[in-house]
């Protein structure tokens, strides 16, 4: 790590308040906002996947099992969120706001945890503590951060891991052992139950240790790392693959089969080519909008010229810097491919760590800025600059948190209402975005349709025949917006027409219609008619 002369006592003071009044000012707002009505966070932040989580969790507690529905297990989250979050809803049965609201206050902390790594690796690799305390100020009030700490996933548990993998790293100044290769494999592990495409970052450093050393030093580091964390993660892959059917989680694999079912160029769908260089570009623009700047790429083109400049004043420091950090360039570049070029379903959530990376980027620049003109003033213009881009941020967020993410969600919240106040507590009810459906009505059974959290449903749908699957559960009521049951692939991706089997009208009845914006389109509730059809084993519907 590159050492630094020793600071001044007061640049150290006013770094220690830097960093405490942005730590100070983020957690207030955050836990205000993560009390605010349930209600409204479903408009603001609150995915309908956060209550997928929320209502395994509840049924997790309850002792009915790993299930979303009360019948089927899944596999379809990500366990260790699950895992973290499950006690609020045992200590709390029978409130269904209270366990949310300590769930994303215990996401807020853990989003806040990351703060010390960011001060801690721009410490490491620069040593000017003041450059250090402006990148947390970046990442506290850059506001995708703020929001996604919100949003009742993994996110934020996530994001911490990823952080401190990246920070164990960095410490270890690539002096690597048995011990602390094995360190790294407990890292990987818990990283990857985090998240599982946090493995990427797992196999990029894997292949980083190759540097500097024989093949068989490395293998040894490969071997002792990759089996701790295999060790680590085996117990949920073995459970995933004896009880929910596939080792891979049905939520990475339902939507994104679909999506690539519906490419079809002769019905008036772009092509495969199409879709997957539109897809990476929206991947990228996500991406970078997470940079918490006010132009999205600047963090990215400043490094970059930097790097120009610094080979051209042969500024070995700088150029030592921001080389260190390459390895999560490559990681958060896989992240945009993997989602968007493979997977052709980006989702923002998905990017955080860039707002990671940006702040280290940021961070190391102000501290070579520092280096290179060491006055007073120059110190003051970092910190005004900060300042304004904090201040940018704090304007865009509330921009933001007033529109909110999911407006169209009121909507989906007025349906689950409906089938409380219109449908027998015995009723057995469908829909594709099931998690809103399914928590805010817990006396009925509520399935999810689509496959992200029912292995059952994504076998029917992989046979293209899901009503096979919605007959033979004996549903009483089926919803969702109308693209979803009846778009042509060419205008809406999602649509599951082509994957029922049937046609709709002959075996529904629309009972009730909830006014819906999403894709401009209404929330239909039908009643499904007695079937003819005979379900094919093949299915393997329980």
């Amino acid at each position: 790590m590159f050492r630094a002369r020793p600071e001044r006592p007061v640049a150290v003071r006013i770094a220690t308040w830097t960093v405490f009044g942005a730590v100070v000012a983020t957690a207030g707002t955050r836990l205000c906002l993560a009390w605010t009505s349930v209600a409204i966070l479903v408009e603001k932040s609150l995915p309908d996947d956060a209550f997928y989580y929320f209502q395994i969790a509840r049924h997790l507690a309850q002792g009915d099992g790993v299930t979303f529905d009360g019948l089927t297990a899944t596999n379809g989250f990500h366990p260790l969120w699950l895992v973290l979050i499950t006690p609020f809803f045992y200590l709390f049965p029978g409130n269904p706001e209270l366990p949310i609201h300590l769930a994303l206050a215990l996401s807020t902390l853990l989003s806040l945890a990351t703060l010390l790594f960011v001060y801690a690796i721009t410490a490491q690799l620069t040593g000017d503590r003041f450059a250090a305390a402006l990148a947390v100020a970046l990442y506290a009030f850059n506001p995708w951060v703020v929001v996604e700490s919100l949003n009742g996933l993994e996110t934020a548990v996530a994001n911490l891991c990823f952080a401190a993998m990246a920070w164990y790293y960095l410490a270890c100044d690539n002096v690597w052992d048995n011990r602390r290769a094995l360190t790294l494999g407990l890292l990987a592990g818990l990283t990857a139950l985090a998240r599982t495409d946090n493995v990427l970052l797992f196999v990029v450093l894997l292949l980083a240790l190759r540097a500097g050393r024989t093949p068989r030093a490395w293998v040894r580091l490969v071997l002792i790392a990759g089996v701790t964390a295999s060790v680590v993660v085996m117990p949920w892959v073995l459970w995933s693959a004896l009880r929910a059917g596939s080792p891979i989680q049905s939520s990475g694999l339902a939507v994104p089969f679909v999506i690539r079912g519906n490419i079809v160029p002769a019905l008036g769908t772009d092509s495969l080519a199409r879709w997957v260089v539109g897809q990476t570009l929206e991947g990228i623009r996500l991406a970078l909008s997470y940079s918490g700047t006010p132009w999205p790429p600047l963090p990215f083109v400043l490094a970059v010229v930097a790097l120009a400049v610094s080979d051209y004043k042969k500024d070995f420091a700088l150029r030592r810097q921001l080389g260190q950090l390459n390895f999560m360039a490559a990681v958060l570049l896989a992240l945009v491919l993997f989602h968007s070029s493979y997977r052709l379903y980006p989702r923002g959530w998905y990017f955080v760590p860039v707002a990671f990376l940006s702040a280290l980027y940021l961070g190391v620049l102000l501290a070579s800025l520092h280096r290179a003109a060491p006055r007073r003033s120059t110190t003051i213009a970092s910190a005004v600059v900060v300042l304004v881009i904090a201040g940018i941020n704090v304007v865009g967020f509330g921009t933001r948190w007033r529109t909110g993410l999911y407006p169209w969600q009121s909507e989906m919240l007025t349906a689950a209402r409906w089938l409380g106040e219109h449908t027998d507590p015995s009723a057995k009810i469908g829909a594709f975005n099931a998690g809103i459906m399914a928590y805010w009505n817990p006396e009925r059974t509520v399935i999810n349709l689509d496959g992200v959290v029912n292995t059952d449903a994504f076998t029917a749908i992989r046979h293209r025949r899901l009503w096979a699957y919605i007959d033979q559960a004996q549903l009483t009521y089926v919803l969702d917006y109308q693209p979803y049951w009846r778009a042509s692939p060419a205008t809406f991706s999602n649509a599951y027409g082509p994957y029922l089997g049937v046609s709709l009208p002959e075996h529904v009845s629309v009972v009730a219609t909830i006014p819906g914006t999403f894709v401009s389109s209404d929330i239909v509730i039908m009643k499904t008619k007695a079937s003819r059809l005979i379900p094919e084993p093949a299915l393997g519907i329980k």
